[in-house]
C-alpha cells in the first residue's frame, strides 16, 4: 500500500501575487561579478558548468505571522527548506524568458525567534529535457541563481534575497555522463546525478548579486531583469506527494568484471551479467543486509510492482571504508544492455566515505519500475538497506469523477489511462516518466482531454497550449518545448503543430474562454499559412519539408498523403470554428476556402475499386498502401461523402485485414536497423498493400477511435479499446509506447479513458464551455454504467438501470438514447427513458 506523504502547508494559487516591482533582488552562486557590457549584436554561448548550491538565511521573528507568504525563482530548479522541512520544489519548466515563481503560504514552519530558510539550487549548465538556458548574460545564467522573498499577510517584509544571504556550493554533486542512444547528445537526456560522500561541501561565503550589463540596463539585479524579464505566477497547482516503496526484492552475485566506466552504464552492465529473473523475488521487508562477496561486487535488484516516478531516497548503514554505489533503473524486468532506449538507468551513483549511517536523498525525478543497486566494496564488507523509497510527485486530478460499470475489463482501463497520465503530469504534458520526460508538442492532446474528461482542474491543459505556443521564425512550432529541442532548434514535426491546434480546439470546446482562444489563434493562423504555402493545384499539401510523423506506423507521408492532408483539414476546420466563435469572420472564411479545395483534391486519393482512400499519390512510397488513419482522418474532418462513410468505417473496423507495422520497432523492441533506414529514407513494405491496411499505433488510435464516434460507432470504439488490454499485465497498470514495442508507460496511448467519458458514459460539450453538453449514455456496451464528468459549472453525474438514467446536470444538455432518439433538457435532475 502507498505511504501518503505529511504534506507541507501550501496554498499555491489562491495567493497575492507580488506587485510589479520585487524588492528581492537575484542572488548566485558566482564568485566573481562581471561589469563588462555586453555587446547585443552577436551569439554568445559559452560552456556552463553543472552546479548545485545551499542558499541560505536565519531570520529572527518576534511572533509567527497568520500568513508569510515566500515567493520564490531560480534558475534551473531549487528545493526549499524552511527549519529543516521541505515546502516544495521548482519552478515549473518554461522558456527561460517566461520564468515562473511559486508561492507557498510557510507560516505554519515559521516559530518565534530564529528561523532558518534554506534554498537548494541546482544549475544543469547543459540543456537537457525539461531545461534550457538563458541566452547572452555576462552573469546571469551561468551558476545557480535565486531571488526570494517572504511577506507577513499585511504585506510587511520579513525577509528577502540579498548580498546578506550566504552561499554554500554543494561540490559532492555533479553529473554522469549520459548513455549515448540516437546521435550526440543521445535521445536519453535526463540528467544523472552523482553524489559523492567523501567531498565535503565548499566553505560557505556571502552570495553573489549578479547585474545585468545590457546596453542601458542602470546595473539592475532586481526582477523584472534580462534575462528572466517579468517573472509570472506559476501558472498551475503543485503536485501531490506519494511515497512508494519497493514490493519485491532480489539479491545478485556475478562474478564476471565490469568495464563500463559511466555508472549508470556500469550497473546496467552488471545486472546484465546476472539476469533478475535468475533467482526468485522475496518480499520487501522494510531492510535488507548483504554481505560484499570475494568479487567486491553485489547486486540489489528492488520492485516496485508498476512504474513509478519521482526522487528516490536512500538509508543505508555500511562497515566499508569506501563504498561505491550505483543506482541504475530499468522498466522491465529483463535487462537488456542493448536496447538501450527501453531499459537504461536514470538515477545516480555515490559513495559513503566511512563507517556509519548515509542517507542519500535524490534531487532529481525518475521513473522506472525496477531500480538496480550495485554496490562495490571491500569483501565481507556488511551492508544494510534501511529505507528506499521513491516520493512521487505528481499533478492532482481534482473532483470524485469516476467511470465504473460491470465490466471490469473497462474499469480497469479507466485507471490505468489515468495512472499513464498522472505519470506523465508533474509540470507539463510528457512523453514518458523514463527515459525522456520531455514535452513533446504533439503527444499533449491526448493527456489533455484526459484531464479534461476526469478532472475539475483544467489549468494544466491550458498550459499545454499555452506552453507550446512557442513558435519558430516560420510560424511552426518546436517538437518539444522548454528543452534541449527547443534550444537547439533542430528541425521540427510539422504535423505536431497541427496535433497542436487540436488541443486549442478540444480547450476551447470544454472551457469555452474566448480570450484565451483568441491569444493563441494567431499562432494556428500562421502554422496554417506554412501548410498552405505547400498547396499545389489540386488543393492539397504535397511534399511538406521536415520531419513528417503523424504517427509511428507504418503509412506514407510524402507526395500528396491522405494523412497529412487529413491533419490539415481537421484543423482548418477547427480553425474556422473558433475564428468565428471568436467574432473573426474573415480568418473564418479564409479556412473554410481552404478546406474547400482539399476536400475537393482528396478525390485523387480516393481508390474506387477498393473503396478506400490510399495512403499518398505521387510519391516515392507503395502507392496502393491504404492504412487505417488515411480514412480516419479525413472522416474526422468531415470532409467523405456521405455515400463513402460505411466504406471507410468498413475499412476502419476491419480487424481481419488489419496488420501492425512500424518503421522503426518490431519484434518487441526499437529495431536500430528499421530506424537507421527510416532516417535514410528506406521503407520496405512487409504486407500486403492490395489487401491488408496497417492499424493506426495507440497513439493516433485516438483519432480512429473520434472518426468511428462521429460515425454512430461507438460499439466499434469499445471492441477496440479492449486492445489496450494487453498492456495491463505483469503488475503493470499503465499503456505501453506502441502495439508490442516501446516503453511500458507512454501518456500518448491514454485516449480509453476520455473516450470511456466522451462516448460510453457519453458526457461531452455540444457548445463551447459547456454552454450545452451532450449527455448520450450506451449501458447496451457498458451494463450498470455509473460515472460523473467535469464542466466548468460542475459535475454532470450519470447513473444506469436496465430501463432508465438518472442525470445531474448544472447545465443544459441535449439526451440521446442508445437508438439515437434526442431530447432537449434544462439543468437539472432527470430519469429519463433509455428507450423511446
Amino acid at each position: 500500500m502507498p505511504v501518503t506523504a505529511t504534506p507541507a502547508p501550501l496554498t499555491p494559487l489562491e495567493v497575492p501575487h507580488l506587485p510589479p516591482k520585487w524588492t528581492a533582488v537575484w542572488i548566485t552562486s558566482l564568485e566573481e561579478i562581471s561589469d563588462a557590457k555586453l555587446v547585443d549584436l552577436g551569439y554568445e554561448h559559452d560552456i556552463r558548468p553543472f552546479g548545485r548550491a545551499v542558499f541560505s538565511r536565519e531570520v529572527a521573528l518576534d511572533a509567527v505571522p497568520a500568513h508569510a507568504w515566500c515567493h520564490v525563482a531560480a534558475d534551473s530548479r531549487y528545493v526549499l527548506a524552511i527549519n529543516g522541512t521541505e515546502v516544495g520544489a521548482g519552478p515549473v519548466r518554461s522558456q527561460p524568458d517566461r520564468l515562473c515563481y511559486d508561492t507557498y503560504d510557510v507560516a505554519a514552519l515559521l516559530r518565534r525567534g530564529t528561523n532558518t530558510i534554506e534554498a537548494t539550487v541546482t544549475y544543469y549548465g547543459t540543456p537537457n529535457a525539461f531545461w534550457m538556458p538563458p541566452r547572452g548574460s555576462v552573469n546571469f545564467g551561468k551558476a545557480p541563481c535565486l531571488a526570494l522573498e517572504m511577506r507577513d499577510g499585511d504585506g510587511t517584509l520579513l525577509t528577502a534575497t540579498d548580498a546578506s544571504w550566504t552561499c554554500t556550493p554543494l561540490t559532492g554533486w555533479s553529473l554522469a555522463e549520459e548513455p549515448s542512444v540516437i546521435g550526440a547528445g543521445g535521445l536519453i537526456s535526463v540528467p544523472n546525478e552523482r553524489y559523492d560522500a567523501t567531498v565535503a561541501p565548499a566553505a560557505s561565503r556571502p552570495a553573489s548579486v549578479p547585474i545585468t550589463t545590457h546596453h542601458n540596463s542602470v546595473n539592475r539585479s532586481t526582477p523584472a531583469v534580462y534575462p528572466y524579464n517579468l517573472l509570472r505566477p506559476r501558472p498551475i497547482a503543485n503536485p501531490e506527494t506519494t511515497l512508494r516503496l519497493p514490493a519485491r526484492i532480489t539479491v545478485q552475485n556475478s562474478a564476471e568484471s565490469l568495464h563500463e566506466v559511466n555508472p549508470v552504464l556500469r550497473a546496467a552492465e552488471y545486472f546484465t551479467q546476472a539476469d533478475l529473473t535468475s533467482t526468485p523475488p522475496a518480499d520487501w521487508s522494510g531492510s535488507v543486509t548483504v554481505t560484499v562477496p570475494e568479487s567486491g561486487t553485489i547486486g540489489v535488484g528492488l520492485d516496485f510492482g508498476r512504474i513509478v516516478f519521482g526522487r528516490t531516497r536512500l538509508d543505508v548503514r555500511t562497515g566499508g571504508e569506501r563504498d561505491e554505489w550505483r543506482l541504475s533503473a530499468s522498466q522491465r524486468e529483463t535487462y537488456s544492455f542493448a536496447d538501450r532506449m527501453n531499459t537504461v538507468g536514470q538515477v545516480a551513483g555515490f559513495g559513503a566515505h566511512a563507517v556509519g549511517e548515509l542517507a542519500y536523498r535524490g534531487f532529481e525525478s525518475n521513473g522506472f519500475r525496477y531500480l538496480l543497486l550495485l554496490i562495490e566494496a571491500a569483501p565481507g564488507t556488511e551492508v544494510t538497506l534501511r529505507e528506499i523509497t521513491v516520493a512521487e510527485a505528481l499533478y492532482p486530478f481534482t473532483g470524485d469523477h469516476a467511470f465504473t460499470c460491470d465490466d471490469a475489463e473497462l474499469n480497469a482501463l479507466y485507471a490505468a489511462g489515468r495512472r499513464t497520465v498522472a505519470l506523465n503530469s508533474k509540470d507539463a504534458f510528457t512523453d514518458c516518466p523514463t527515459r525522456e520526460q520531455r514535452a513533446w508538442v504533439g503527444d499533449g492532446w491526448v493527456h489533455q482531454l484526459v484531464h479534461l474528461t476526469c478532472s475539475d482542474d483544467w489549468r494544466l491543459a491550458a498550459r499545454y497550449v499555452d506552453l507550446a505556443d512557442s513558435p519558430r521564425s516560420d510560424g511552426l512550432l518546436p517538437k518539444a518545448v522548454s528543452g534541449e529541442t527547443e534550444f537547439g532548434g533542430w528541425c521540427t514535426i510539422p504535423d505536431w503543430s497541427l496535433y497542436w491546434i487540436h488541443g486549442l480546439a478540444q480547450l476551447h470546446d470544454y472551457a469555452g474562454d474566448l480570450a484565451v482562444t483568441a491569444r493563441h489563434l494567431p499562432t494556428a493562423r500562421r502554422i496554417l499559412t506554412w501548410y498552405a504555402d505547400y498547396v499545389d493545384d489540386s488543393g492539397l499539401v504535397a511534399d511538406a519539408s521536415e520531419w513528417n510523423l503523424v504517427d509511428w506506423s507504418a503509412t506514407f507521408l510524402d507526395g500528396r498523403s491522405a494523412l497529412i492532408n487529413g491533419l490539415f483539414a481537421l484543423a482548418l476546420g477547427e480553425y474556422a470554428r473558433m475564428s468565428a466563435d471568436v467574432g473573426n469572420a474573415a480568418d473564418a472564411t479564409w479556412a473554410r476556402e481552404l478546406l474547400a479545395g482539399v476536400k475537393a483534391g482528396f478525390e485523387d486519393l480516393w481508390d474506387p475499386q477498393r473503396c478506400c482512400y490510399v495512403d499518398h499519390v505521387d510519391g516515392s512510397g507503395d502507392a496502393r498502401a491504404a492504412s487505417q488513419l488515411a480514412n480516419a482522418l479525413p472522416l474526422l474532418a468531415g470532409i467523405v461523402p456521405e455515400d463513402r462513410t460505411e466504406d471507410v468505417v468498413r475499412l476502419l473496423t476491419d480487424t481481419e485485414h488489419l496488420v501492425v507495422r512500424s518503421w522503426i520497432g518490431a519484434n518487441g523492441v526499437y529495431d536500430e536497423q528499421l530506424i537507421i533506414d527510416n532516417i535514410h529514407g528506406v521503407q520496405r513494405v512487409t504486407w500486403d498493400t492490395e489487401t491488408e491496411h496497417v492499424r493506426a499505433e495507440p497513439f493516433a488510435s485516438a483519432l480512429v477511435h473520434e472518426a468511428l464516434a462521429a460515425a454512430g460507432r461507438t460499439d466499434a470504439v469499445v471492441d477496440d479499446m479492449r486492445r489496450w488490454s494487453e498492456f495491463l499485465a505483469d503488475g503493470y497498470d499503465t499503456f505501453g509506447e506502441c502495439w508490442g514495442w516501446g516503453t511500458p508507460c507512454h501518456g500518448w496511448s491514454s485516449c480509453p479513458t476520455s473516450d470511456l467519458v466522451r462516448h460510453v458514459l457519453g458526457v461531452r460539450p455540444e457548445q463551447p464551455g459547456f454552454a450545452r453538453a451532450v449527455v448520450a449514455p450506451r449501458p447496451d456496451l457498458a451494463p450498470g454504467l455509473h460515472g460523473s464528468a467535469p464542466t466548468p459549472a460542475g459535475p454532470i453525474t450519470v447513473s444506469c438501470t436496465a430501463d432508465a438514467v438518472r442525470v445531474t446536470s448544472p447545465v443544459p444538455f441535449t439526451f440521446i438514447t442508445p437508438s439515437g432518439s434526442t431530447s432537449r433538457h434544462d439543468a437539472g435532475e432527470y430519469v429519463l427513458p433509455l428507450q423511446v
